[in-house]
């Protein structure tokens, strides 16, 4: 359960991220750090195995 949680963590800040078309934005929407916005993005990347922001 703690995995699908997490997963769905990563896709909600992607949604976020990809609406605001910022990083920043997004960890103020999500009260995250641009940096915890920008590693989870990399994390869901990397499950993904393709980028996702270019």
């Amino acid at each position: 359960m703690l995995a699908q949680q997490n997963i769905l963590a990563l896709l909600h800040t992607f949604e976020t991220a990809a609406l605001h078309m910022s990083f920043t934005k997004a960890a103020t929407t999500l009260n995250l750090t641009q940096g915890a916005v920008s590693q989870r993005i990399r994390s869901l990347e990397s499950m993904l195995g393709f980028r996702l922001f270019i």
